[in-house]
């Protein structure tokens, strides 16, 4: 930011006087486009109650939004249009007279830069030192004195261009008083929260001097904890001074009861679900939750055999043969397809299947038919 240098003695200038104001609002503006953006538009303040009948009074506020310097000659000083967000500013709360036909009805600011409050300046008079002008030619004109950058309020049922939304006020046929309840943020309305109400917001470490400022951490707040990496606490109280992890604070753990029962039993793998296994004359079995995974041999393997599991699936279920393998005399493997639909879904029940399969082995010759394998064995799965 930059500043106007005054030596003493030093003739005072018209320009210095109105450079030191042009550096404070260059600076406001930038310090305003670091928090809403360069081109952004921010509003705070504003806050819409109702008075009385269809009057409703908007307190003061103001907005940032993008403009340039100096449109017109600033005093003495040129024009300048270097692109700044300026800072317009309602400083006084304003009613306004909701229409009482039905509707939705927006408040809106109209952002403006006039030169405002005039009066007779006394001036130097250089020809005659001791007489004092009343205004710049002794005519008694009136000066403009301040540069404004105001708002005016308006309500209507559509935002003018280069007004900003404020409010919606929503009105039923037949109402004669305005309530909270019709007032609503404006779709669009560019309101964001100030710095202090964001502070508690932020996940921070847990901070008791800033509790004290602030009035204690409002509900739901998440702060982490300032000693153990990785732990979160969330409050559960407004205006809550306490520490957390100490003796009745209101905090509790972030992660405690965020998993309902019914997440955790969908999700995740439960104690009494872990995997199990065992075996049995035949074969073995292998139990993950509610799904069964078998294995087991059919000692003399055919076609149209009936092949019973060892252990049943649920009543109604069809598990899946996942595969088929037999072993011949003479030690040749013959890969069996396996029969889950070989002859239509009814092969397959919760009890067992039926082997409906060509029986083939691979040789020098290539994939021949031969007699049935000694036996086979089956994997299957399914739930119980």
């Amino acid at each position: 930011m930059d500043r106007k240098i005054i030596y003493p003695a030093q003739i005072p200038l018209v320009e210095d006087q109105l450079q030191a104001a042009r550096f404070t609002q260059i600076g406001i503006g930038r310090i305003s486009g670091a928090l809403y953006g360069e081109g952004g538009t921010g509003a705070s303040g504003f806050a819409c109650t109702p008075v009385s009948g269809m009057i409703v009074s908007v307190a003061p506020g103001q907005i940032v939004s993008p403009g340039v310097v100096d449109t017109t000659s600033y005093g003495v000083l040129a024009a300048d249009s270097s692109p700044l967000p300026i800072q317009y500013i309602l400083p006084d709360a304003t009613q306004l007279i909701v229409p009482s036909t039905a509707g939705t009805y927006i408040i809106y600011a109209t952002p403006s830069v006039t030169d405002t409050t005039p009066a007779v300046l006394p001036f130097y008079n250089s020809a005659t030192p001791t007489q004092v002008y009343a205004g710049p030619n002794n005519d008694g004109s009136s000066t403009d004195t301040i540069r404004s950058s105001q708002i005016t309020l308006g309500i209507a049922a559509t935002v003018p261009s280069g007004s900003v939304p404020l409010w919606s006020v929503t009105v039923a046929s037949g109402v004669t008083a305005i309530t909270v309840g019709m007032i609503s943020v404006a779709s669009g309305a560019p309101f964001y929260p100030s710095l202090a109400a964001t502070a508690p917001r932020t996940v921070a470490p847990f901070n008791a001097a800033l509790a004290a400022v602030m009035g204690g951490y409002p509900l739901n707040a998440i702060v982490a904890d300032p000693s153990t990496a990785g732990k979160y606490w969330r409050s559960t109280a407004d205006a809550n001074m306490t520490t957390p992890g100490s003796d009745g604070a209101a905090w509790v753990d972030f992660f405690s009861g965020y998993a309902t029962q019914e997440q955790v039993d969908t999700y995740y793998l439960r104690k009494d679900k872990a995997p199990t296994s065992g075996t049995f004359s035949n074969g073995y079995w292998t139990k993950t939750g509610n799904i069964l995974i078998q294995s087991f041999v059919i000692p003399s393997a055919y076609d149209g055999l009936f092949a019973a599991f060892p252990i049943a699936y649920a009543s109604g279920t069809k598990p899946v043969v996942v595969g088929i393998s037999g072993s011949t005399p003479d030690e040749w493997t013959s890969w069996l397809t396996a029969g889950v639909y070989p002859n239509g879904e009814s092969s397959v029940s919760n009890t067992g299947f039926t082997l409906a399969m060509p029986k083939q082995r691979a040789s020098s010759a290539g994939l021949v038919t031969q007699d049935n394998p000694t036996s086979a064995r089956v994997y299957i799965m399914g739930t119980v």
